[in-house]
Order: C-alpha cells, then structure tokens, then sequence
C-alpha cells in the first residue's frame, strides 16, 4: 500500500491488512492495543443493536486492550457473548479483533435496510467510509511517523487529552491543538488532525495517545 491509497482508502480492509501484514503492528503490544480499540469503536457504533451480553464484552475488550482487566475476564465474555444476539460482533473481538467491525458494519446496514433508512449497499458503503476514518484517527499517517517533543506534553496538554480519553468526548480537540501549539509545537499533521472539525476522535487516537 501507497501513501496515497493509504490517504484515499474508503474500505478498512486493505488498511487494517497493510497494519497487520505490511508494518507487523498486530505483533507489538502497542499495534494490538491500538487494533483492538479500534475494533471496540465500530462496534460502539453499533450499540444500539447490541444486547447486554454483547455490550459488556465490548466493554471488557476495550478495559483489556488498556491492561485493567485478565486475559481470564476477555474469554469469560467471549464465550459469554457468542450466544447473545448480535453477539459474534463483541465474541471476534478476543481473538480476532479485525472481524468485528465487519460484522458491526454489516449489521447497521441490515438495521438500515429493515428500517427503510436507505439500502442494505449504500448503508454498507457509509459506515466502510466511517469505519476507515476512525482506522486513520487511530493510526494517523504510518508513511510519516511523527516525533513527539516532550516540550509539548504541558499540564494543560495532558489534562486536555486524558479528560477527552475518560469522558469520550473529543470536541475539545482544536483546544489541544491551542495548547500544543502554545507549547512550541509547530507540526502541522498534529494541529491539522486536531482542528478538522470532519475527523470523527475516539480512544486511541493517535494524537491524544502521543499526549
């Protein structure tokens, strides 16, 4: 994979493959936590679909990809979560984290579909294209990795970014994008991914996590 098909990619598939395959992030701990969290937002973004059972297992993937729960609670939930409705959705994530968001993204276009929002394609098509921008958010650019200054984690940086991380509310992105820029820093793909107003955050994103 290019920079450019990287930039214009509108599936998740050949991105997440060109991760796992390409830069061996899915053997780091780093690449698998950040896998992992990505593949609880699709499915967060399936909520509504989901049962309790399928719900707690998202929940429990996203606490392991963060190190707060044992590998004993993931399986618990998995075989838990198999048998619940929608429950191949969060049952993936233990094992292969890059299953769910298909299954995530196929169920919101069957919801669309039985629920005269639009058809079972083009539904598919929107939540691919949503599915690759939240890939992108928490992976950036991997073509052009960027140095974080240590200068630019200020108290207010770092407060900013974990109160956004805990509260899952990112609007105060372009703040921090303020904040760092206060603190000296002057690289654009930090600022630029801060204040695009279009650019869907979620843990893991990859600015936040350099903070």
């Amino acid at each position: 994979m290019t920079e450019a098909e990287w930039l214009a990619a509108t599936e998740p598939g050949p991105s997440a493959n060109f991760l796992c395959t390409g830069l061996n992030l899915s053997w780091s701990s780093k690449g698998r936590r950040k896998l992992r969290l990505y593949a609880c937002a699709c499915c967060q973004r399936a909520w509504h679909l989901l049962d309790n059972r399928s719900r707690q297992a998202v929940e429990v993937a996203e606490r392991y990809a963060e190190a707060t729960v044992l590998k004993s609670e993931l399986d618990r939930v998995w075989k838990t979560g198999q048998h619940g409705s929608m429950g191949i959705v969060c049952a993936q994530i233990g094992t292969a984290a890059l299953q769910a968001p298909y299954s995530a993204r196929d169920a919101l276009a069957w919801a669309a579909e039985v629920q005269n929002k639009g058809s079972y394609d083009s539904a598919r098509t929107a939540e691919s294209r949503a599915q690759v921008e939240l890939l992108r958010d928490v992976f950036g650019n991997p073509f052009r990795p960027v140095t974080f200054s240590s200068e630019w984690r200020t108290d207010t940086a770092v407060t900013l970014a974990r109160t956004m991380y805990d509260s899952r509310d990112f609007s105060a992105m372009p703040i921090l994008a303020d904040a760092l820029q206060d603190a000296g820093c002057d690289n654009d793909d930090i600022l630029t991914h801060c204040r695009d107003t279009s650019q869907a955050h979620v843990r893991g994103c990859w600015v936040v996590d350099l903070v």
